[in-house]
C-alpha cells in the first residue's frame, strides 16, 4: 500500500513539474528585435519579434525594450506596462486597424516612449487610430511620432472610469482624421496634459476635446505646443454636456482654418502667452462657448481675428 502511495505521489509531482507556470515565465523586463522570434523567452540574448509576443511574457508593471530598429506590430494592452524604445526606429505599421489599443484596468499605468506609429501602409488603406485609449489609470505617450491615421493620431475614447493622459514631446501629423481627439463617454473625470507637442497638417482638428457624450468633467492643459497647418481648428473644445475646460499656455497656433474655438454652453478655453497668427479665423466662440484671453497673447495676421473675452492674470 505504501509503495503504491509513493508511486502515486511521485507521478503527481512529475505532472506538476510538467505544467508551465505562466507567472514564473513572466519577466519584469523583456526585449524585442527586428531579427527576434516570438518563440523565444524575450530575454536580451533571445528577444521576441513583436510587442504582442513580448507582452505575454512580461509581468504586470514590467517593461518592454527594443534592442534595435524594427517593425514590432500592433498591440492591445490590458495591464500596466511600459514600452520604451530608444534604439532607432521602433515601428508600429498598421492598415485598417488601430496601432496600440489601451484597455487596461482603472488604476493601471501605461507608458509608451520612442515609438513610430505609421497608419499609411503601402498599397493599402489607412489605419484607424495610432493609439486608442479605452480604459486605464494613466497613459503617458512621450517622444513618439504618430501619422497617417483616419480617425485620430491619439484617440481617448474611454467608456468606463476617468483616464489621465499625458502627451509629451510627441509629433502627431498628417493624419486624415483628427490629430488628438478627446471624446470620452464614461462617467469619470478625464484629465489631459499636452506639453512640447507638435500637432500639424491633420485633415481634421489639431487638438479637439468633446464633452457631449460624458457626464464626467474634462480638463485639458496645453503648454509649449505647436498647433499648425490643420484643416479645421488648431485647438477646440465643444460641450453641451459635461463641463469642459481647456487652458493653453506658451503655444503657437498658426495657419489653421480656425485657431482657437469653443462651442457649447459648457465649453471654456483660456489662453495665455500664446501666438495666434495666419489662421482663417483667429478665435471663434459659438453656441455660448467661451474663449478668454489673459491679455498676454499675440493675436494678429488672421483673416479675421475673432472675438473673445479678456481677464487679468491670476
Amino acid at each position: 500500500m505504501m509503495k503504491k502511495l509513493c508511486t502515486l505521489l511521485a507521478s503527481l509531482v512529475l505532472c506538476l513539474l510538467a505544467v508551465p507556470n505562466a507567472a514564473q515565465a513572466q519577466a519584469t523586463r523583456t526585449w524585442v528585435s527586428g531579427v527576434g522570434d516570438d518563440a523565444n523567452p524575450c530575454s536580451r540574448t533571445a528577444p521576441c519579434k513583436t510587442f504582442a509576443g513580448a507582452i505575454s511574457k512580461t509581468a504586470t508593471a514590467g517593461e518592454i525594450n527594443c534592442l534595435d530598429p524594427g517593425g514590432f506590430g500592433a498591440l492591445t494592452i490590458t495591464k500596466a506596462i511600459s514600452i520604451i524604445c530608444q534604439a532607432g526606429t521602433a515601428g508600429v505599421l498598421v492598415s485598417g486597424t488601430n496601432g496600440i489599443v489601451v484597455a487596461a484596468g482603472a488604476t493601471d499605468k501605461v507608458y509608451l516612449h520612442g515609438l513610430d506609429f505609421e497608419g499609411l501602409a503601402p498599397n493599402s488603406g489607412p489605419g484607424l487610430s495610432g493609439v486608442l485609449i479605452d480604459s486605464a489609470g494613466i497613459v503617458t505617450i512621450e517622444d513618439c511620432i504618430i501619422k497617417g491615421f483616419s480617425v485620430a493620431g491619439i484617440n481617448l475614447d474611454n467608456s468606463s472610469s476617468g483616464v489621465a493622459l499625458n502627451v509629451i514631446g510627441t509629433t502627431i501629423a498628417d493624419n486624415t482624421g483628427e490629430g488628438i481627439l478627446i471624446k470620452p463617454s464614461g462617467t469619470g473625470t478625464t484629465r489631459v496634459m499636452i506639453d512640447h507637442a507638435t500637432v500639424s497638417d491633420n485633415a481634421g482638428d489639431g487638438i479637439y476635446m468633446n464633452g457631449n457624450l460624458t457626464s464626467g468633467g474634462l480638463k485639458m492643459t496645453i503648454r509649449n505646443t505647436e498647433a499648425v497647418h490643420n484643416a479645421d481648428n488648431g485647438i477646440a473644445v465643444s460641450s453641451n454636456g459635461a463641463v469642459s475646460l481647456v487652458m493653453v499656455d506658451s503655444s503657437n497656433v498658426l495657419n489653421n482654418t480656425t485657431g482657437l474655438a469653443a462651442n457649447g454652453p459648457n465649453a471654456t478655453l483660456y489662453f495665455t502667452r500664446t501666438i495666434v497668427n495666419a489662421n482663417g479665423t483667429g478665435v471663434n466662440q459659438a453656441g455660448s462657448g467661451v474663449v478668454t484671453s489673459y491679455g498676454t497673447n499675440s493675436i494678429a495676421g488672421n483673416g479675421v481675428n475673432g472675438t473673445f473675452g479678456t481677464t487679468s492674470q491670476q
